[in-house]
C-alpha cells in the first residue's frame, strides 16, 4: 500500500454506522421526517441486503448497527433517497450530512453488545429521556417482542441482542449503568447540566416562528431568532448554530453583540 493512503473501508460484517448533520446542524425537525427516513432505511436495506440490528435516530445524527455485505452501497442509498426527498420537502439544497460517514466493524460478542448499549443508552445520555422506554425513535421496543409504530417503517432483528440478554429487564438496566458510565466520563466542570435540551429547543422554535418551518425564514428572520433564543433560554452557541443551520462562529458574533449591549445599559 502507498505510504498515506487512507485504508479501505471494511464493506462487510457486523458494523457500527455513525452519521453526523453537515457542520453538525439538526437533521431531523418533526416526526415526518424521521419516518420517510427509517422508509428509506428500510428500502435500501432490502436492496443491499443490510439487515438492522440496532439503532437511535437523534436530533442532529443517527447511530445504526448493522449486518451486511455491502456497506457503502447500502449507506449512498439511504443518504441520496433521503436527502432527495428532505431538500424538496423544504425547498434545499445544500449539503445535508457531514461526510465521509463513520463507521466501525464489531468482530466479538463483547464488542457487539457494548455497541448496541451505546446506540440504545444516547437518548438517556444527552438527556432526551430518562428511561430507554421513554424514547419513542430507537430500536429499544423492537426488543422482546414490544409493539412499536417504528415496526411500519422498518425491520429490525433484534434476536442476538434478546438471546444475550434473556428479558428485557436485563437489557433495560444494562442500558441504563450504560448512559451512568457514558455521562461520567463527559462530564465537563463547565457543563450546564440543566441546559435546554436540543429536543425542547426545536419545540420553542416551531412556537414563535411565524412559518412553517425554519428553512422559510430570510436572513434577518433568522439573526432575530438567534437573539430571541439566545435571550429566552439557556441554549448553547452549539444548539442554536444547530437548529438554526447557521455557522456556529456568526451565532457567536451576534449573540456577543446581545453581551455588548446589555453591559453598555447596565453601566449607563
Amino acid at each position: 500500500m502507498r505510504e498515506g493512503r487512507k485504508k479501505a473501508r471494511v464493506q462487510s460484517g457486523t458494523i457500527h454506522v455513525y452519521i453526523r448533520g453537515n457542520s453538525r446542524h439538526n437533521v431531523f425537525y418533526d416526526d415526518l421526517e424521521r419516518i420517510v427516513f427509517l422508509k428509506h432505511c428500510q428500502r435500501a436495506a432490502e436492496t443491499y441486503n443490510t439487515i438492522i440490528t440496532e439503532f437511535a435516530m437523534m436530533d442532529n445524527h443517527f447511530h445504526m448497527q448493522i449486518e451486511t455485505e455491502n456497506l457503502s452501497l447500502f449507506v449512498k442509498s439511504l443518504l441520496q433517497g433521503y436527502v432527495q426527498w428532505y431538500n424538496r420537502k423544504n425547498g434545499l439544497s445544500d449539503k445535508l450530512f457531514k461526510s465521509p460517514f463513520n463507521s466501525s466493524s464489531k468482530y466479538s460478542t463483547e464488542l457487539i453488545i457494548e455497541n448496541k448499549l451505546y446506540i440504545l443508552q444516547n437518548p438517556l445520555a444527552e438527556g432526551m429521556c430518562e428511561y430507554p422506554s421513554d424514547y419513542k425513535w430507537s430500536s429499544y421496543k423492537f426488543h422482546f417482542g414490544q409493539k412499536t409504530p417504528l415496526s411500519k417503517y422498518l425491520s429490525v432483528d433484534t434476536s442476538y441482542t434478546d438471546n444475550y440478554f434473556k428479558s428485557l429487564g436485563a437489557l433495560n438496566n444494562a442500558i441504563i449503568e450504560k448512559s451512568k458510565r457514558t455521562k461520567k466520563s463527559s462530564v465537563n466542570k463547565n457543563d450546564n447540566l440543566d441546559r435546554i435540551t436540543d429536543a425542547e429547543l426545536a419545540e420553542y422554535i416551531r412556537e414563535i416562528i411565524l412559518a412553517d418551518n425554519i428553512f422559510q425564514l430570510n436572513k434577518d428572520e433568522i439573526t432575530m431568532l438567534i437573539k430571541r433564543l439566545y435571550k429566552e433560554t439557556n441554549a448553547s452557541f452549539r444548539q442554536i448554530s444547530s437548529l438554526t443551520h447557521e455557522n456556529y462562529d456568526y451565532v457567536r458574533k451576534i449573540c456577543g453583540r446581545l453581551d455588548n449591549i446589555q453591559v453598555v445599559t447596565a453601566s449607563l
